[in-house]
């Protein structure tokens, strides 16, 4: 993989917004789109907050982002969980919950 930003969830998130954050919306506009990444794990926590949307209208326009935009736009640039990355999260788990602050599973 090439050097570039893991995209979190939120700022994807924050992005599909009618009016996302401009502090959020001029950060994304000045990176190099290639250099932008996502997890397979933000698909998964994106698919569960559309599914649990309370407006099936919203819900539907959701779902269409995620499925004519986001997933065509990153493509090859979505992320999957290999053995290295499980184990370094096992590690860095088990610290934060040393530290008393635990990670959540996902």
């Amino acid at each position: 993989m090439t050097d570039g930003y893991l995209v979190d969830t939120n700022v994807i998130s924050e992005l599909a917004r009618i009016s996302p954050q401009p502090e959020v919306r001029r950060w994304a506009e000045t990176v190099d789109p290639d250099a932008l990444f996502i997890s397979v794990i933000t698909i998964g926590e994106l698919r569960k907050g559309i599914v649990l949307h309370p407006d099936p209208i919203r819900r539907a326009r959701l779902e269409q982002w995620k499925r004519d935009v986001l997933t065509v736009w990153f493509g090859d640039r979505i992320l999957g969980v290999n053995e290295a990355i499980a184990e370094r999260w096992g590690e860095l788990s088990a610290r934060a919950q040393q530290e008393g602050r635990p990670l959540p599973v996902l």
